[in-house]
């Protein structure tokens, strides 16, 4: 199997699997068909929905013993009649999800995967469960990475990619174990189990840290699967921490509930009035029609079947559809922007996203330095992106000030300096002040976003290619403040005075500089900021 990164923003990565003869572009999501029996027939979901890879239950499928055989004479791709690429799952899943006893050794299933030729195999790993103990959730992860081991030993095939299982859900610390044990190891993916039941509680922070862990733990030339994913308001959130591809059977699981998938969450048909979609379903369907198929079916099973079939066949469509939003928001470098809109949906994303900060110098080292557009900062919740610890810190251990300089803050309106009508005038008066001054003279532009900027480096990416709204919160509490404070106290042995220009001509124009303000009233106040330096307020730069 071979990985090529072709592109990457946040933790996301824009990918090409090669293995066995085929292709598959990640990020994306494997449905999760059964071994028997499916309303939409594996070969459709590749002609129709372009899926390129599937999950199914190689553990299902070797408990019945007539299909068993059959699926070994011909192969899992014949039986399944599925030309793209197959993983099987080993039955580990349904061990930490229904507390059934496997009945199987791990020989007798990792065997059976190679003589039905999987494409990915999954060994028979032990997943760590929510409330495992710290010390049963060691023991599972040292005993699922001695199965790994034995795997490796036991091979008879090169046919499949092997998955490696992360587990440790919510200890980092055996997260990390778990990936320090699994990283030497011969696997094609390395998975990350144990999460299904954090999601179906809609506890995103859990698997949010989760992924971040194994993110920092594992090794990056693999790509990174997550076990179980299926709500597409989150898969932006899991690929911007790390996932490059996903698994789920929820598009079928939901849609026998009658739930269907939007970006803003899951409805139920039976209280839709209109379909807010336009995908073929929804274009040839209404509300009303399929609901009455679920209202009759319970007396009429076909009936029942068809309007399953129909919800799931829409949640595949905005399932694939969000992928290639995904996909599309790597390629122009607008990941975060994406997952922004998406998090709207649900307090506990939310909640999710305010947990990056924890995680920001590894994130920091995987986003571009540059990028082909300009950037969306949304207000407060835009500050999580680490793209704001990057430059914020870089400009503290880098940018140092000469002795007895003259601090002069100028204020951002709205947009920025270059594309204000009066910015450029600035810029051109604060230069030309600097050439015939006989003081130096240290001029930073003052950012809700990034706190300060040096005016020689304002014009580098991101710090001017980019359009915002101002956000709506308590400025002495926010990231940018912060480092304004850490600048000032790393720099006052070398700071004569610090001159605010206040351009504001109306209480209007006050409104808009309202940042910069409350660095002026901090620094008069001469508690958190300046240091006992003189502070001034021009009005002109001349």
């Amino acid at each position: 199997m071979k990985f090529d990164i072709k592109k990457f923003d946040a933790a996301g990565r824009l990918g090409l699997i090669t293995h066995n003869g085929k292709t598959l572009t990640t990020p994306t999501i494997l449905p999760v068909v059964s071994p028997f029996d499916n309303l939409i027939p594996p070969r459709v979901l590749h002609k129709e929905f372009g899926v390129d890879a599937l999950f199914t239950n190689a553990y299902i499928l070797y408990s019945n013993k007539e299909k068993a055989q059959f699926a070994e004479s011909v192969g899992i791709h014949s039986y399944l009649d599925y030309d793209g690429l197959i993983a099987t799952d080993s039955g580990g899943f349904q061990h930490y999800m229904y507390g059934n006893k496997v009945d199987i050794t791990a020989n007798e299933i990792e065997l059976f995967q190679e003589r039905i030729q999987s494409d990915f195999p999954v060994i028979l790993d032990i997943p760590v469960q929510l409330d495992d103990s710290r010390e049963v959730a060691r023991n599972k992860v040292t005993r699922t990475i001695q199965r790994a081991k034995e795997n490796i030993s036991r091979r008879t095939s090169t046919h499949g990619a092997w998955y490696g299982p992360i587990h440790g859900t919510k200890y980092p610390d055996i997260i990390q174990e778990s990936c320090e044990g699994m990283n030497p190891l011969d696997f094609g993916v390395y998975a990350i189990g144990g999460i299904v039941k954090a999601m179906n509680d809609y506890a995103f922070d859990t698997c949010v840290d989760a992924f971040l862990t194994v993110k920092k733990n594992i090794r990056q030339d693999k790509p990174v699967h997550m076990f179980g994913l299926g709500l597409p308001q989150f898969f932006s959130l899991a690929v911007a921490t790390g996932a490059d591809l996903m698994d789920s059977a929820a598009y079928i699981l939901f849609a026998k509930e009658g739930r269907y998938f939007t970006l803003e969450g899951t409805r139920n048909i039976l209280d839709l009035s209109e379909l807010p979609c336009s995908c073929p379903v929804c274009t040839r369907y209404n509300a009303s029609e399929i609901a009455t198929l679920y209202k009759t079916g319970k007396k009429l099973k076909e009936r029942l079947n068809k309007g399953i079939e129909l919800i799931a066949r829409h949640n595949l469509y905005i399932t694939f559809g969000e992928m290639r939003s995904i996909r599309e928001s790597i390629r122009n470098g607008s990941l975060w922007e994406l997952v922004e809109q998406r998090i709207q949906s649900h307090p506990k994303l939310i909640k999710a996203y305010e947990s990056i900060p924890k995680y920001w110098r590894d994130i920091e080292r995987l986003i571009p330095v540059e990028k082909k557009k300009g950037q969306f900062h949304k207000g407060v919740v835009s500050l999580v992106r680490p793209v704001f610890q990057r430059m914020a810190s870089k400009i503290i251990r880098f940018y140092k000030i000469p002795e007895k300089t003259v601090l002069l803050l100028i204020p951002e309106i709205e947009e920025t300096l270059f594309n204000s009508p009066y910015g450029k005038e600035w810029i051109n008066s604060i230069e030309s002040m600097i050439e015939t001054s006989n003081v130096s003279v240290e001029p930073l532009v003052v950012s809700p976003y990034f706190g300060f900027i040096p005016l020689d480096l304002y014009g580098i990416y991101p710090f001017s290619q980019r359009d915002w709204a101002e956000p709506n919160e308590n400025y002495t509490d926010s990231f940018s403040f912060k480092f304004i404070e850490e600048f000032l106290q790393r720099n006052k042995k070398n700071i004569a005075r610090i001159v605010i220009f206040d351009p504001s001509s109306s209480d209007d124009d006050r409104n808009k500089i309202r940042f910069i303000d409350k660095v002026r009233v901090e620094l008069d106040k001469k508690e958190k900021l300046g240091e006992g330096k003189a502070v001034d307020v021009i009005y002109h730069i001349d």
